[in-house]
């Protein structure tokens, strides 16, 4: 009869390491601006982040790739993981803007890294920035 309970333990221990590891947290949407991490520390030093990083060029953010890129989404910077960071090298290369680039971008933040799953060029006007 011990080797049931035995059993049991081992299963319940199986589910929950196999839940753990697949478990995220629950994908979000955010709307900001593209901006390269290099230049983010001035940014959010910044009164209006969101009216500074509007001004930030194409330029500027292909020169400053090989450090990564962010989303300046209202008073917060949210880092791109490497996917994110591959999806707007992509981006670079076909946009037409030469600033205010503006992003959708769906993933899960992870402290104040975002797990990106997918990136939209957007356009925003000054009443939406907030």
């Amino acid at each position: 009869m011990k080797k049931y309970p035995s059993k049991l333990f081992l299963l319940l221990a199986i589910s929950l390491l196999a839940s753990l590891a697949i478990a995220k947290g629950p994908n979000v949407t955010l709307k900001g601006y593209l901006m390269d991490k290099q230049c983010s520390a001035r940014v959010m030093k910044s009164e209006s982040p969101m009216a500074k990083a509007r001004k930030h060029t194409k330029e500027c953010a292909e020169e400053c790739e090989a450090g990564g890129f962010g989303l300046v989404s209202g008073d917060k910077y949210y880092l791109f993981d490497q996917k994110g960071n591959d999806l707007v090298s992509k981006l670079l290369k076909t946009t037409t803007r030469t600033d205010a680039l503006g992003l959708e971008v769906v993933g899960t933040v992870e402290g104040d890294k975002l797990l990106v799953e997918s990136i939209k060029e957007i356009e925003f006007d000054a009443a939406t920035e907030k």
